[in-house]
C-alpha cells in the first residue's frame, strides 16, 4: 500500500509539474523525479527554494550534464503541491515565464 502511495503521489507531482512552460520530469522509477528547469543552471533555484524551506539536490558539476535539473523526492500530496507552488514562485522570480 505504501509503494503504491508513493507512486501515485509521484506520477501526480510529474503530472503538475509539466504543467509549468519549460519544466519537464524525467521518468522515474523510484520515489524522487529529476526535474529539468527552463533555466542554464538551476543552482538559483536550488538556492531561492532553500532560503524557503524546500530542500532539494542540485548537481552543479557541468561534467554531469544537467545543470539545469533538480532531484526532488516524493512527499505527501501536501508536501508536493507546497513544493510546486515553491518552485513556480523561484522560478518567476528568476524571470522564468511560468
Amino acid at each position: 500500500q505504501t509503494v503504491l502511495r508513493i507512486l501515485a503521489n509521484r506520477d501526480a507531482l510529474a503530472d503538475h509539474l509539466r504543467e509549468f512552460p519549460g519544466v519537464e520530469p524525467y521518468p522515474s522509477a523510484t520515489n524522487f523525479l529529476l526535474v529539468k528547469l527552463p533555466v542554464a543552471d538551476a543552482g538559483p533555484i536550488v538556492q531561492r527554494l532553500a532560503e524557503r524551506g524546500v530542500y532539494v539536490r542540485y548537481f552543479g558539476n557541468p561534467a554531469w550534464g544537467i545543470m539545469n535539473c533538480l532531484r526532488v523526492s516524493v512527499g505527501t500530496p501536501e508536501e508536493n503541491e507546497i513544493f510546486a507552488a515553491e518552485l513556480e514562485d523561484a522560478l518567476r522570480e528568476a524571470g522564468v515565464q511560468v
